[in-house]
């Protein structure tokens, strides 16, 4: 794990650092220098049915699961100290070649000890300017990767 230190408005420097973290998340191929991941939402689901009898019994009818939710959260900068690319364009390239629509291999991802694969399907990218500090470029992003069900 690295510590992130803003020196320059808009600029990070990355330091490692051996201190241990609470979770890990890990995705194969992505390990852009100036974006970082800063949250995880995951959400799987079954796919049933209810039905109420007259009785006032109820039914549950189970289809087996449907596809779960990772969304992979985080922030964008605009470059580090030492110059390469924007986070924003670290974002895009992995999902322009990584997405279902053009690479039909999926991706294994751990979050903590457990493994989630599926598809990456959606890339969102907010980016708004401080009006006191314009510099200071950055991005909030998500992606989208559409799980399939855990056994």
């Amino acid at each position: 794990m690295a510590d992130i230190f803003n020196s320059r408005a808009g600029y990070v420097v990355v330091v490692p650092s051996d201190r241990a973290i609470p979770g890990k998340i890990v995705i194969p191929g992505f390990d852009p220098a100036a974006a970082l991941i800063a949250g995880v939402d995951y959400k799987q689901r079954t796919n049933q049915q209810f039905q109420t009898s007259l009785d006032q019994a109820i039914y549950l009818y189970v289809f087996g699961d449907l596809m779960g939710d990772v969304v992979v959260k985080g922030i964008a900068f605009p470059q580090v100290c030492s110059g390469g690319e924007e986070g924003l364009l670290e974002i895009l390239d992995f999902y322009q070649n990584k997405r279902a629509s053009v690479n039909p291999d999926t991706i294994a991802m751990q979050i903590g000890s457990a493994t989630i694969t599926g598809f990456l399907t959606a890339v969102e990218v907010i980016s708004e300017s401080v009006a006191q500090d314009p510099v200071s470029f950055i991005s909030n992003y998500s992606m989208t990767i559409n799980a399939l069900p855990t056994r």
